[in-house]
């Protein structure tokens, strides 16, 4: 049986340059580093804080400095900084287990221009 090719997108053009990069495909059990640092630094229990938020289902995507994305249960898809930090969200589809490709706002933390996320079979 063939496994699975893990999924792989690409966010562009954002105007927070440390969120733009291909992102991989993760676990959707295991908790993100940055989401661990906000947590600690919170005094929250990182997995716990996680299993709350998320489906636990749902993969999510982290690039190699540590930004991340990933489907809260608030059905946004949020588009997290290094430090965690959340700087986009974009209302989620319904069915994809991946983060829609436009309609991102910034968070407090975010600049304009807002960024595009593509599917990266291209790279």
């Amino acid at each position: 049986m063939a496994m699975a090719m893990a999924r792989v997108v690409v966010v562009e053009g954002a105007g927070s340059v440390d969120v733009n990069g291909k992102y991989a495909e993760r676990d959707p059990r295991k908790v993100p580093a940055g989401f661990r640092l906000t947590c600690e630094k919170m005094l929250w229990d990182p997995e716990q804080t996680w299993k709350e938020l998320t489906t636990g289902t749902t993969p999510w995507f982290e690039s190699d400095n540590d930004s991340y994305i990933y489907l809260n249960r608030d059905g946004r898809w949020w588009i997290d900084d290094p430090s965690g930090a959340g700087v986009y969200i974009a209302k989620h589809d319904g069915a994809s287990e991946t983060p829609p490709t436009s309609g991102y706002v910034p968070l407090s933390g975010g600049e304009l221009p807002v960024p595009q996320v593509v599917t990266a079979d291209r790279y």
